[in-house]
């Protein structure tokens, strides 16, 4: 497990009139705390438009915090894949303001092809061997001399 960390000071631009932060500023700090990690992977948006003709989509965000973020606080992000299930792929996240934990997320991402704009799994870039593949179709039987692969 590849863990990235960041930090992000809380500012004017995401706060509410009582100097607290706003939901869309924190999902703004864990999107990007997801994107530099992509980078930090060498699967960041225009390596994966170069490479496989596809782009990250964030599908679905969920957070809880513990505490209130507040202007001028510091929150570090450590922030981890999780693996994939289907066509989402997950990014866990924890939050600490002055070393003390705050809050947690979960991001669920798609991959989309850019041709298409429809979503692709995982399984369309990641080495096959040793993976077990049922599917409806087997477009090319090539796929069968790397992994083990039922057609249902």
């Amino acid at each position: 497990m590849v863990v990235y960390e960041c930090e992000y000071t809380v500012d004017s631009r995401d706060i509410d009139p009582w100097y607290r932060c706003r939901p869309s500023g924190l999902m703004g700090m864990l999107q990007e705390a997801a994107t530099q990690a992509a980078c930090a992977l060498h699967v960041s948006r225009d390596e994966m438009l170069e490479r496989y003709n596809s782009f990250w989509m964030l599908a679905r965000l969920w957070y809880r915090l513990d505490v209130p973020l507040s202007w001028g606080d510091t929150v570090h992000i450590r922030t981890w894949h999780r693996g994939g299930r289907g066509a989402s792929t997950y990014r866990d996240f924890d939050l600490f303001v002055n070393g003390q934990p705050v809050g947690e997320a979960v991001s669920t991402w798609v991959l989309a092809d850019a041709s298409k704009f429809g979503a692709i799994t995982a399984a369309s870039f990641l080495p096959l061997d040793g993976a077990q593949i049922i599917t409806d179709r087997l477009p090319d039987s090539r796929y069968q001399e790397y992994t083990d692969i039922k057609e249902v």
